[in-house]
């Protein structure tokens, strides 16, 4: 019989210490939140934040179909939803946008984080450019206010710190 799969922080803390003894940076990905809610829920941000508290060095989410913003929280780095990539939908508003993370490590930490941002076009991701980026850009920026991230836009591309 099929089930809801519940959060466990107790088992969430036994993988993220397993998976961390085999790896220098740890990536937690999420399929939570609400559909089309360009904000994080409540629940969303537990279960992130229990992933950074247990060891993850970034957490990424997706299912609201929208780009949702993203949070330094604790030594690390959660983006809530990044939206669709490859997705049919081109309503409600904001399905079409979404980003594409460009992580560089350095001695086995993050150094540098860029979002590009991308339009979903038939289907097919695009890289966004002219008033379209800028949209998409801002909207990414102000779904993050207050939650202790620092952009910086250079060249179409976000610079987060």
């Amino acid at each position: 019989m099929a089930d809801i799969c519940h959060f466990d922080e107790n088992l969430l803390k036994e993988e993220i210490v397993k998976a961390k003894k085999d790896c220098d940076f740890l990536m937690v990905f999420f399929h939570h939140g609400n559909e089309y809610d360009f904000y994080p829920s409540e629940i969303q941000k537990k279960y992130s934040h229990a992933a950074i508290d247990n060891g993850a060095d970034i957490v990424v989410g997706n299912h609201p179909h929208v780009l949702q913003g993203a949070e330094k929280y604790n030594g690390g780095y959660i983006f809530y939803s990044l939206g669709n990539f490859i997705f049919d939908r081109q309503a409600p508003f904001g399905t079409n946008e979404t980003i594409i993370l460009n992580l560089t490590l350095k001695n086995k930490k993050l150094s540098e984080i860029d979002a590009i941002p991308v339009k979903i076009i038939e289907c097919q991701p695009t890289l966004s450019n002219g008033k379209s980026n800028v949209e998409a850009l801002n909207d990414f920026i102000r779904h993050s206010e207050g939650m202790g991230v620092n952009f910086k836009i250079e060249e179409n591309i976000i610079k987060i710190k």
